[in-house]
């Protein structure tokens, strides 16, 4: 039952589940039934150069589950020190020559974090190559709705 409850916040009717409070064994199943990056993103490209797919994008929790974030900015420097952090998760750069109030520094131009593609078009951008398992597809989950949701 308590499994049911913990799936049912990700894929089932949400009014369903019974516990008012998650803990962090929650945060663990989510993590082991998550598909694995490797098995999904085959081919990374950045500005025109390959890259190992594992090093360019960080494990975040949210509503849908594990979700994986490119260019993201450390957990501490988008909430609050109590804020709940998962271990291994939303931990990356200290953003440099970059400012939320002011955007990016002209003395590091290229230089900074979070990075920018500097041109337009795929080239200068962030390229990738997706797969999916058919094992992974579940027609009762997410109302039919299949495949990846990319945000920009």
């Amino acid at each position: 039952k308590e499994l049911y409850e913990y799936l049912s916040l990700i894929c089932l009717d949400r009014e369903k589940l019974q516990t008012e409070f998650i803990d962090e064994k929650v945060l663990d199943f989510l993590t082991a039934v998550a598909p694995k990056l490797e098995d999904s993103l085959w081919l990374c490209k950045w500005i025109s150069r390959y890259e190992n797919c594992t090093e360019l994008f960080i494990p975040v929790i949210t509503e849908n589950g594990v979700c994986y974030s490119f260019n993201i900015l450390d957990h501490s420097e988008m909430f609050k020190d109590d804020v709940f952090q998962y271990p291994g998760f939303q931990s990356t750069n200290k953003s440099f020559g970059w400012l939320p109030e002011s955007g990016y520094s002209e003395d590091d131009e290229f230089d900074a974090y979070p990075q920018r593609a500097l041109f337009s078009g795929t080239n200068a951008g962030l390229s990738l190559t997706l797969e999916t398992a058919r094992s992974n597809i579940d027609e009762l989950c997410s109302a039919g709705i299949q495949g990846y949701k990319v945000l920009h």
